[in-house]
């Protein structure tokens, strides 16, 4: 007995998903925490996404790099500080997109660099699309030791660094979005102290080029407790962002994005400059001090067959 064409259709078009939907669920359910990971908290990332999710991968429908920097806690000496480079695209066929990144993190004498390279499976719709996504990469972690102040000189414990070590990294995650919408949950450091985030953000228009964005994320690391970002912004004349974020630990700060599209002979292309200020923390009676974020992202889409559509995140 045959079926009918539409369901085999659909069948086909399904397999894919359950399969890699398999391998999430065998990647998360298997994997064993071997140490807690610094684990940077971005002031944007609904900005960065490709941060915390991998699906996110060719969700710009063009080229896509981003460089982001944090500090964070600016009184407090060795406080951290993170480094991040990215790069993705989708392919011709828009079905597939491949992405890479490059992670720096300082927190005091302890540091971890992580190359990750970024695969997404997409189904693009004629109003939507819905990807899963797939990142892994190499993680060296080190401790310098060595620049501590021991309490007693010359303390062997202190003279060579003790934490010099290879690892890899993997993390899963589901992306949907459309011109107005996002969410996405993803599983962080499958191999070590996994992280889950949640998160979503969308774009309610009013006027000629205006809009407010409100945005929530839920953070829940296995090894500390769970924190709540909420959020909302501005944008004015489709370029000028403004707004603030609030955090379940009673942090909040302040973000103010720049975007400036134009039209050239190699396509269609847009910067964008943002920076964010988080207000020093009630956290240790406000001495750890404030935090800084900066970011600088360029899209890139020469495909002149394709519909550009901005992107609010």
């Amino acid at each position: 007995m045959k079926l009918p064409r539409t369901i085999a259709c659909a069948g086909a078009l399904l397999r894919p998903w359950w399969t890699a939907l398999l391998l999430v669920w065998c990647f998360a359910g298997t994997a064993k925490p071997l140490q807690a990971q610094i684990a940077p908290l971005w002031l944007g990332a609904q900005d960065h996404v490709l941060s915390w999710n991998p699906a996110a991968a060719g969700s710009h429908d063009a080229l896509s790099t981003g460089l982001f920097y944090r500090h964070q806690w600016v009184e407090v000496a060795g406080a951290p500080k993170t480094l991040s480079a990215s790069v993705h695209a989708p392919l011709w066929n828009r079905s597939i997109a491949l992405g890479a990144s490059l992670d720096h993190d300082r927190f005091g004498p302890y540091a971890r660099n992580v190359l990750r390279g970024h695969f997404a499976w997409r189904a693009v719709g004629r109003r939507s699309t819905t990807a899963l996504g797939l990142a892994g990469g190499a993680r060296f972690e080190d401790a310098d030791l060595a620049s501590l102040d021991a309490a007693q000189a010359g303390d062997p414990a202190f003279q060579a660094n003790a934490l010099d070590q290879w690892g890899w990294d993997a993390s899963a995650g589901i992306f949907h979005y459309t011109r107005s919408w996002m969410l996405g949950v993803s599983c962080l450091d499958l191999a070590g102290d996994r992280q889950y985030h949640l998160g979503g953000a969308g774009l309610i228009r009013y006027g000629e080029g205006h809009g407010v964005r409100p945005y929530a994320m839920l953070r829940y690391p296995e090894s500390a407790p769970w924190l709540l970002d909420a959020g909302m912004r501005l944008l004015f004349s489709e370029r000028f962002w403004f707004g603030g974020t609030v955090r379940s630990n009673l942090a909040w700060s302040l973000e103010v994005l720049l975007e400036l599209p134009s039209p050239t002979p190699l396509g269609y292309h847009a910067w964008t400059i943002g920076y964010a200020y988080q207000v020093p923390s009630p956290e240790a009676g406000g001495q750890l001090g404030a935090g800084h974020e900066l970011q600088l992202r360029f899209l890139l889409q020469k495909d002149e067959s394709r519909e550009w559509s901005p992107r609010f995140y």
